[in-house]
């Protein structure tokens, strides 16, 4: 071997043996995250994602590294391993997949690049799925203003629901109670359903009025019959016995039962 290879060699060797004495978690380091693992592909716009052990906070990044998709945690989740084996025909569909079951809102534009997805809880109310929870306070991190127009004009249900959903917990009742009446008039069911199933959230009175009319008119009878136990449940027995005895008469026989039941809970078996 030549001498000055074989010198180099040797001062390698040294210094290698040298570094590892003094410090030996600096050599360690290149292969402690062996057992990490990512993948992510992209063919014929299917995305497939493969992690195993893999922080979350470095498969975010990759995943905006590769499509431009803004995605907000609270920074306790950043090292959190993730185990994930997603197939999906898009990204909006793998994101979905990756945090199901976990609360979020998701902003999504004409180009990825223009997207943004945040991942948070709400007040005492965390959210668990897969490997990771979520630890953060949604009002650190939304704007109401913006969260509001989306439940009003949001031209995708889903989208529109969660802004529905998340606006009433981010705002007070004074401010949520509009919106909600104003969402009763959707022609979506959907939303109106929705909208029903939040009131139940409020610690003031409900808007009678408007509710009465989903009993009473709405060409849905689940919703009507939604709308009935609502009133029941939160309405003064006097109050909520008008519209009771009117869905008596109601064109679904399930509606006229849970109405008699309503009654009857309320000790109006007379009737």
């Amino acid at each position: 071997m030549n001498p000055l290879v074989a010198k180099k060699q040797l001062l390698f060797s040294l210094i290698t043996l040298v570094v590892w004495l003094i410090h030996p978690p600096f050599l360690a380091s290149a292969f402690q995250d062996t057992h990490q693992q990512l993948q992510i592909q992209t063919e014929n716009q299917r995305v497939h994602i493969l992690a195993k052990d893999y922080p979350l906070g470095k498969l975010l990044q990759s995943i905006h590294d590769k499509t431009g998709i803004q995605i907000k945690i609270p920074a306790p989740l950043n090292t959190v391993p993730v185990n994930a084996k997603i197939q999906a025909n898009d990204w909006k569909s793998a994101l979905k997949k990756l945090f199901h079951g976990n609360s979020r809102f998701e902003m999504w534009g004409k180009e990825m690049a223009t997207s943004k997805i945040w991942l948070y809880q709400y007040e005492n109310h965390p959210v668990s799925s897969g490997d990771f929870v979520v630890l953060i306070d949604a009002k650190e991190t939304l704007s109401k203003h913006e969260i509001f127009r989306l439940a009003q004009e949001s031209r995708d249900i889903d989208q529109r629901l969660m802004a529905l959903e998340h606006f009433s917990y981010l705002a007070q009742d004074e401010e949520v109670l509009p919106l909600l009446v104003f969402n009763l008039q959707a022609k979506q069911a959907k939303i109106r359903t929705t909208s029903l199933s939040l009131f139940k959230n409020f610690t003031d009175n409900i808007p009678l009025t408007d509710i009465g009319k989903i009993a009473r008119l709405d060409n849905d009878p689940k919703l009507r019959m939604q709308a009935l136990s609502l009133i029941a449940e939160r309405v003064d027995e006097n109050d909520s016995k008008p519209y009771l005895l009117q869905a008596l008469n109601d064109p679904s026989v399930e509606t006229q039962n849970l109405a008699q039941e309503l009654l009857n809970d309320l000790g109006f078996s007379d009737i």
